[in-house]
């Protein structure tokens, strides 16, 4: 599973130490100036599959552990994000955290 997959909840897993169920978003795909927009479009819409997941209620239906934990979407990339999604993940953090959900990013080279 992987960003390329946008109707697909890549992992999701429980963090007991801090009350909170985490959704993975796995990212392989690069972030060159040829390949921002379409790549960016990916991630919009793998973000619009987890949200309706968690607001469906969808992800207690699955994964019945995440009833009264905190959710965070973790996206870990293969390579570093350019300014501009830098820009849009700034805009979705504040999105989700109106709907109760943060955002992290990590970076994964190999």
């Amino acid at each position: 599973m992987s960003i390329s997959e946008s109707n697909v909840i890549d992992f999701i897993g429980t963090d007991r130490n801090e009350n909170k169920v985490l959704l993975s978003i796995s990212d392989h795909l690069g972030w060159t100036e040829a390949e921002e927009y379409d790549h960016l479009l990916l991630l919009q819409e793998k973000l619009n599959t987890y949200i309706e997941f968690v607001e469906s209620g969808q992800i207690y239906e699955t994964y019945p552990d995440a009833t009264d934990k905190k959710i965070e979407i973790v996206l870990y990339s293969k390579f570093e994000i350019s300014p501009i999604v830098r820009e849009f993940l700034i805009r979705a953090e504040g999105f989700l955290r109106e709907l109760g959900i943060t955002l992290n990013q990590i970076t994964k080279s190999d």
